[in-house]
């Protein structure tokens, strides 16, 4: 799963924010849940990586777009939806929310990942099969990574 840190999901002390904690679930819990509750069904040990993207982190204040979200440095992996909400919710006090938004990174880890398992279906994407026109803004962070791993 990855986490959007990015400044315009709104600061997370204030109501608006998409990620604001202080009421009671934020939005991005709530999609974390629903999303996380029918994928850990499927998953024989309830084992997820979290990445965030789009974060100034401690203690530096450096931008990253692929952290785990955990701050666990070797393992980004989560226990269950209720680890993913967790460690969801102790990132963010500690992480400033920046930006860009920027995919590629989060694209390229998916392929690095993929690549280490047997796939069994695949899906391939080619330049006569996508509407490229929606993707002018991001083609050369998001399409070019789609389409070196597809």
């Amino acid at each position: 799963m990855f986490l959007s840190c990015v400044a315009s999901n709104g600061d997370p002390n204030t109501p608006a924010s998409l990620h604001y904690l202080h009421g009671g679930p934020t939005l991005y819990e709530q999609a974390l849940s629903a999303v996380g509750e029918i994928i850990e069904d499927y998953d024989t040990d309830k084992q997820f990586p979290v990445i965030g993207f789009g974060a100034r982190l401690p203690p530096i204040g450096r931008v990253s777009h692929e952290f785990h979200v955990n701050f666990n440095p070797t393992n980004p992996y989560c226990d269950r939806v209720a680890g993913i909400i967790d460690a969801y919710r102790s990132c963010l006090p500690l992480v400033q929310l920046y930006g860009p938004t920027n995919f590629a990174p989060v694209i390229r880890h998916v392929t690095r990942f993929a690549q280490q398992y047997v796939l069994f279906y695949t899906c391939k994407i080619s330049r006569t099969h996508v509407n490229l026109n929606i993707f002018n803004h991001y083609s050369g962070t998001v399409m070019a990574p789609i389409i070196s791993s597809s």
